[in-house]
């Protein structure tokens, strides 16, 4: 990758974290009175997504027989507010595994979190990428980092055929190898391993540490907590 590609990497990393922080803050406003807040024509979609999970819902036999009633009663008809606030409670027990405590306190779905949850992924995958070219780009320029006490097989020379592609083979099983570690590790490696250190203070490392812990979750179980999450994160000490 040559540094003009690599350039235009690094816009697009950052014109997508911009973008992404554009749709979270509409959402955000978009969904603070929900469902009132909707314009009309976004009511429409969402009534009808909301009756495809409920239909979904009834033909597995999960929804009780008032849960039925109510949802017979009202689909087809109108596509607005109320509507979508009836429907809400209808499937918000099943889309949020809700307890029974919670589903008596009539909890509602957090839409604003579910946008800032969704933003937070897309950060740390537009990271990743980055991340991943980044070292594309610094061992191709300089591919005497790639020297290490690995192997490979002459299978795999041969079918790579060059000297060049066999080093393209070798650069994308150490970024491959490199995005199994999290970010603190990862930074670890880059002045190790590459001699590159970043100048970044040690409670913003902590705090993108944290931030990945939580992106995992979300990822991985739901946003629910783990043990694993409060053993990464150092909430839960190991005994």
């Amino acid at each position: 990758m040559d540094w003009q590609l690599y350039k235009k990497r690094y816009h697009l990393f950052i014109s997508s974290l911009s973008a992404s922080e554009i749709l979270t803050s509409v959402n955000s406003i978009m969904f603070k009175d929900f469902p009132d807040s909707l314009p009309p024509n976004i009511k429409k979609a969402v009534v009808f997504v909301l009756e495809q999970i409920i239909l979904a819902a009834k033909n597995a036999g999960v929804l009780n027989k008032s849960q039925v009633e109510t949802f017979d009663k009202h689909s087809g008809k109108l596509e607005d507010s109320e509507t979508i606030s009836i429907y809400s409670d209808i499937i918000g027990p099943y889309l949020l595994l809700l307890t029974a405590s919670e589903i008596a306190a009539k909890k509602r779905f957090n839409w604003e979190k579910l946008a800032i949850s969704q933003q937070l992924i897309m950060i740390f995958t537009f990271f990743d990428a980055f991340f991943s070219d980044s070292i594309r780009s610094i061992c191709k320029i300089k591919p005497e980092f790639l020297r290490r006490n690995k192997h490979i097989s002459w299978r795999d020379v041969l079918e790579q055929g060059d000297f060049d592609k066999i080093q393209q083979q070798l650069i994308e099983v150490y970024v491959f190898e490199l995005g199994w570690k999290d970010i603190e590790e990862r930074l670890k490696t880059l002045e190790k391993e590459i001699n590159l250190r970043l100048d970044i203070i040690e409670d913003d490392i902590k705090f993108l540490h944290y931030a990945e812990q939580i992106r995992n979750i979300l990822v991985h179980s739901g946003g629910r907590v783990t043990p694993e999450f409060l053993r990464r994160a150092g909430i839960l000490q190991p005994k």
